[in-house]
């Protein structure tokens, strides 16, 4: 039950609560004045991009949930985690800006790769991935030009939001419980 201002306050029905929009992770795109960002008008979070004109554009019509959304510093590519059926498995996507064109990373049905940071130059994402104990990620590094991962954690005790140094020579992470 929602309230409003109003000392008789009338409920929304339920057409008008289906009609509330998801929004989130709003990212400038460098060089531009565009804005990407998740909204779930489609019924599935997708990756929407709102141009400087004013004018909105749905990005992926994937039919799956997407997060951790990041642009690179340079502006030229974002990369977001899909959530394939709702199993918490996430694999990596780019999207190219200047051609449009979504990409699938990593195909890895019982792994997740997930938390992405860019290095300052934009030549390394730190993230996490859970590839030896599921649900429980370690920190990786993925070198965009070679196109590997290098792992820099491993252990039982998970590691989560890398971020990294303004030099890019550390990376700093949370270890969870």
């Amino acid at each position: 039950l929602l309230f409003s201002c109003k000392e008789n306050p009338k409920p929304y029905k339920a057409a008008q609560l289906s009609e509330i929009q998801y929004t989130t992770a709003p990212k400038f795109i460098p060089n531009s004045e565009d804005i990407l960002y998740i909204n779930d008008a489609s019924g599935n979070l997708e990756l929407w991009q709102l141009c400087a004109s004013g004018k909105v554009k749905k990005i992926t019509d994937l039919k799956q949930n997407i997060r951790n959304l990041q642009v690179a510093p340079d502006g030229s590519f974002a990369i977001f985690a899909v959530d394939h059926g709702g199993d918490e498995r996430f694999d990596m996507y780019k999207y190219e800006m200047e051609s449009g064109k979504v990409s699938k990373l990593t195909e890895t049905p019982k792994v997740a790769e997930k938390g992405y940071s860019f290095s300052e130059d934009g030549s390394k994402i730190a993230l996490e991935i859970d590839s030896d104990i599921p649900f429980r990620s370690q920190l990786f590094v993925y070198d965009i030009k070679a196109a590997n991962f290098q792992q820099i954690t491993k252990g039982e005790v998970p590691i989560e939001s890398p971020i990294w140094s303004k030099n890019g020579k550390k990376i700093a992470g949370v270890r969870s419980s």
